[in-house]
């Protein structure tokens, strides 16, 4: 018998893709084993199957799914080679995109550590000469020429004048039966001839209230142009028919007499209050005791002065400011009516004016700061930065027309710095040409210079990245 020749076997394990696990060694024994317990056609068969499958790996598995499902070593070995295929071409197609992006990156940086973030900050304080000055300065009424100009201001008198009705409750209480009292409008729109009415004359009010006239009266007639009749009137006192509160009525528009009642002067002629009657009573009421009438009248000159104060206030200009201390008040007249009415309260009538001085405040502080600036010998240049003005007790002489102001003026004086041409000129400078051109100026005490970040060292050309602070 002739020798039997050994098939030569190529192990499939030789050739492994990514991602299939590698036999082991007791494995690889078992195939050798399997593969020469069959036939030569069956190896050869097997071998063929799986050169074809590791030609095709890679490929596309849609159409073949079934034969991946039926090796899972196979599906495996394609889907890792197509996945690191894939994966590569990606990297490749996503290059340019970042590089663009890094470069967008990069444009946007230069422009915030050029253009954004650099900043100066430039603190500048200045000289400054405090002063202190007292004197007395003399305001002058509008009447009087000035005299002195470096001691003397023109000021303005206002005087304003009021009358006014005050009301004030009354505490006394008394028991007594009075009578209602007031005045009333008496009116002829009848004829052109007047009218006597005698004292005690009726007048009816809506509601069925008598009042009696307290003396004899003479309406004047009715004026008469063309056809034309213009009523005339004429005021006079009236009392109630009967004591008692209810006699203290509210104003009527229309009092009718009831002697005419009948005739054509019924109607043309009628009488008319604008105040409430008062002083009615029957049994105890309240009266103005001595002290209440006493304190309306002190109370009623205070509201009075206070009232035309501030009408004088709101009239005054803005430019100008009241000397306090120069008001001058009178009382032109003040009458108390101590009837009482329905609500307990009775009244003083008065009038009164005040006067007083005003000037312009500027013009004194003119004065005092040309004087303070003489006093500390400062320069041409050195203006107030700030300062106050405080008074004393004001004399006022209103024969002369003129009132002496004792004036203390405190201020604080300074050579101002023009922001707006200092940053023109320091716009994109270095830094040592800033500081020249700072310390340049007159006036400065301090300069402190602060650039923003570490790197920066000349002034941006932008107005809004320099900051210039003066003190």
């Amino acid at each position: 018998m002739a020798p039997q020749k050994k098939k030569k076997l190529i192990p499939v394990t030789d050739i492994i893709a990514p991602g299939v696990s590698i036999p082991t060694q007791k494995n690889k024994e078992d195939d050798i084993d399997t593969l020469q317990s069959v036939s030569s056609e069956q190896a050869s068969f097997l071998n063929d199957i799986k050169f074809e499958a590791l030609r095709d790996f890679g490929k596309s598995t849609t159409p073949h799914a079934e034969e991946s499902e039926a090796d899972p070593a196979l599906h495996t070995l394609n889907n890792s080679w197509r996945g690191g295929r894939n994966s590569s071409i990606r990297k490749k197609r996503k290059s340019p995109m970042r590089l663009g992006i890094i470069f967008v990156v990069c444009v946007v940086l230069l422009y915030v550590i050029l253009g954004v973030l650099p900043r100066v900050t430039i603190a500048i304080v200045t000289k400054k000469i405090q002063t202190q000055l007292t004197t007395s300065v003399t305001v002058v009424g509008s009447s009087t020429p000035l005299i002195d100009a470096t001691t003397q201001v023109p000021g303005e008198i206002i005087t304003e004048r009021k009358t006014n009705i005050f009301k004030f409750l009354a505490t006394g209480k008394e028991t007594t039966k009075q009578k209602a009292q007031g005045s009333v409008a008496l009116f002829n729109a009848y004829g052109t001839a007047p009218q006597v009415l005698v004292a005690q004359t009726r007048l009816e009010s809506p509601d069925g209230k008598v009042f009696h006239l307290v003396n004899r009266v003479v309406i004047p007639g009715a004026k008469k142009t063309g056809t034309v009749l213009e009523p005339s009137s004429i005021s006079a006192d009236v009392i109630a028919d009967q004591p008692g509160a209810a006699y203290n009525i509210d104003p009527v528009d229309r009092f009718t007499i009831p002697g005419f009642k009948g005739s054509d002067k019924y109607e043309k002629f009628y009488a008319s209050s604008v105040e409430a009657m008062s002083g009615g009573s029957d049994g105890e009421t309240a009266v103005a005791s001595a002290d209440d009438i006493k304190k309306a009248q002190q109370t009623s000159l205070d509201k009075m002065k206070e009232s035309i104060a501030e009408t004088i206030k709101l009239k005054t200009p803005n430019d100008f400011k009241p000397i306090s201390g120069s008001e001058q008040f009178q009382m032109i007249t003040q009458k108390v009516d101590a009837r009482v009415d329905k609500d307990n309260n009775f009244s003083v009538a008065l009038e009164a004016q005040l006067s007083l001085f005003i000037f312009k405040e500027q013009d004194v502080k003119t004065i005092l700061q040309k004087k303070a600036q003489e006093k500390e010998q400062m320069p041409q240049d050195y203006i107030e930065k700030d300062g106050s003005l405080s008074y004393g007790q004001v004399v006022v002489d209103w024969k002369a027309g003129t009132v002496v102001l004792p004036t203390t003026y405190q201020a604080t004086f300074w050579k101002p710095v023009d922001v707006v041409k200092l940053k023109t000129q320091i716009l994109g400078k270095k830094e040592t040409d800033l500081k020249t051109t700072v310390l340049s100026l007159q006036g400065i005490d301090k300069l402190t210079v602060s650039f923003w970040p570490f790197w920066v060292s000349h002034v941006p050309r932008s107005d809004s990245r320099t900051t210039i602070t003066v003190e």
